[in-house]
This record gives structure tokens, C-alpha cells and sequence, in this order.
């Protein structure tokens, strides 16, 4: 059973969500709460049911990460192995100097989005052209010295797992994270999850990289065919409520499933602040039995997580 004060806290939110669809604040909301296998479920608005979906932003990296990681856990590659072993086209500046984990751990130095994300948008470009324009981005720090959030950095750790497994992203994480945990509710892109099912995204105020202020931003916004359809690992994954908190549920556990329980306590460890932070030399390193779970590990300056931090 949950205890008093969590049901109460279920309570106000639900509340506040009925508040919020009544007044049209906004369309739509869902609530999932597990505690001690007991569960909260509510739906409102547009969202009549358990299975309505929605775009998750940057709460989709850590699941694109978990493909990737099932890769680790076959020994197909080394957090510290080189960006260019992997892709070798990226061979100039700083690039030889990126590794793997600098690309997690949003130490690469790479910005977050190149500086034409909003042209590649409004032309439609495939993913490849996000990871060909990464190509000649600049570095705002060497490599591993310090820190700066880079959704750019997670498209080519994803672009890595592309080239391992000679799997599209998209079918990888439908492969080696969804079908396993039963997410039958979610996809990167939108994959099978009926129109329906797919809630809008409210973007009157959003940034301009969502489409905010443009004027032809209904082709490529957050609600347009082409960003659905796009399946971009920093920010594309459509998920239900409950789908969330499936894989939730299953970071948040030590057992082996999709990934191995080592793997999941090495991705949820905090890591040392720069400098240095991507220098730990074996795995174990950034493991600490006094570590708690989490998507994102707060601001300022306490430490970041193995390629669950996210921002939206």
C-alpha cells in the first residue's frame, strides 16, 4: 500500500490536473504512481486511457542509451574507446580526442544542437544529416574538462550504436529495450502507436528549436509528421505514462534483464566532476553503493549520471 503522505501528494496532483484540463491550460495529462506494487493510474483530458502517448523530449535519451548499453553488455565496445574508431569521418579538431563516455557524460565539449537544427528541420533531413553536420561543429572545451548538456553528443553515441550493431536506432531500441520490458505503448519515432493514442504537444510557448515563432514551423515542429516520424534519439521517443515507469521500474532494479544489473548501477553512478571526469579507467570506477536512481541528477554542481541526464 502507499503511505499517507505519497497518497496525499497523488491526490493534490490529480487535482491539479483536472484543474488544468477544465481550464484549458492544458489538453492533456496522465499520472502513473507505483509504490510497494501497489499502483495509481489516472488519465485526463485527450488522454482517456493507459495507452495515450506522449512525446517524451529528452526523457528520451536514457532510453536510446539503454540500446546502446546492450552493446556494452556483449563486450562490443569500451566506454573509453575513441569516437573514431567507430566513425572514422570524424577525424579533425578535437574529434580523435572524444570518447564514448565523454558523449554520455555530456563532457565531449560538443554543443547541444548543431547551428543548422532549425534549416535541417525545415528541409526534412534524415537523421544522417544531424550526424553529418555534427561533423563540423566546434568544441567549446578539450574533451573531458569540463561539462555542457549536448543533445548533439547523445545523436552520436547513438550513431555509434548504428554502425556496431548495423541497426537503425530506431529498431534497436524497439529490439533491445521496448519489446523486452513490454512497452507496448511506446516506440522511438512513432513506430505502431495509433494516431489516436499520440497526445499533442502544446507549443505556444515553445523554443524556437521546437518551432516557436517560426512561421512555417507547423512543417517541422513538435507536433508535425516529421518530427513524430524522425525517431531523433535526444528527444523523438513517444511513450504512455505506464510505459514510463515500466522502465523506470527497471533501472531502478539491480536484476538482469535487458541490461545487466553492473550496467544498470554503472549508468545510474555519479561520476567525479571535471576535470577529468572521463578518465575513470574501468567501469567499476564509476560505481558507489550509495548512489540513487534517477533521470537527471539535479543542477549546479552535483554530479551527472552515465547517459541518463536529460533536459527538456
Amino acid at each position: 500500500m502507499m503511505d499517507n503522505d505519497l497518497l496525499s501528494a497523488c491526490e493534490k496532483s490529480c487535482q491539479v490536473l483536472a484543474d488544468a484540463v477544465s481550464k484549458k491550460q492544458i489538453l492533456a495529462g496522465s499520472l502513473f504512481v507505483e509504490q510497494t506494487g501497489t499502483r495509481l493510474v489516472a488519465n485526463y483530458g485527450m488522454a482517456h486511457d493507459v495507452h495515450a502517448s506522449y512525446l517524451l523530449g529528452s526523457i528520451t535519451k536514457p532510453i536510446a542509451i539503454s540500446a546502446l548499453m546492450t552493446l556494452f553488455d556483449e563486450a562490443s565496445f569500451a566506454l573509453d574507446d575513441p569516437l573514431v574508431r567507430y566513425l572514422p569521418e570524424f577525424s579533425l579538431g578535437a574529434f580523435p580526442q572524444v570518447t564514448i563516455r565523454h558523449l554520455l557524460t555530456h563532457t565531449s565539449g560538443l554543443p547541444d544542437q548543431v547551428p543548422s537544427n532549425g534549416q535541417l528541420r525545415s528541409e526534412h533531413q534524415p537523421l544522417e544529416s544531424f550526424v553529418e553536420a555534427c561533423g563540423r561543429l566546434g568544441f567549446r572545451f578539450p574533451p573531458g574538462t569540463n561539462y555542457e548538456y549536448s543533445s548533439m553528443g547523445i545523436l552520436l553515441a547513438c550513431a555509434i550504436a548504428e554502425r556496431i550493431s548495423s541497426v537503425p536506432i530506431q529498431q534497436l531500441v524497439a529490439d533491445r529495450v521496448l519489446a523486452p520490458l513490454g512497452m507496448k505503448d511506446s516506440a522511438l519515432g512513432i513506430g505502431s502507436i495509433p494516431e489516436a493514442n499520440r497526445m499533442p504537444v502544446q507549443i505556444e510557448f515553445a523554443a524556437p528549436e521546437a518551432g516557436g515563432g517560426a512561421a512555417d514551423a507547423s512543417r517541422w515542429d513538435w507536433n508535425s509528421a516529421y518530427w513524430r516520424q524522425l525517431g531523433a534519439p535526444w528527444g523523438g521517443a513517444h511513450a504512455s505514462a505506464s510505459d514510463v515507469g515500466t522502465f523506470l521500474r527497471a533501472m531502478m532494479s539491480d536484476q538482469d534483464d535487458f541490461l545487466r544489473g553492473s550496467t544498470k548501477r554503472l549508468m545510474r553512478s555519479k561520476l567525479d566532476r571535471y576535470p577529468g571526469l572521463g578518465r575513470a579507467r574501468h567501469p567499476a570506477d564509476l560505481c558507489r553503493a550509495d548512489d540513487t536512481p534517477g533521470t537527471r541528477a539535479g543542477g549546479g554542481e552535483s554530479p551527472e549520471t552515465l547517459g541518463l541526464r536529460v533536459d527538456c
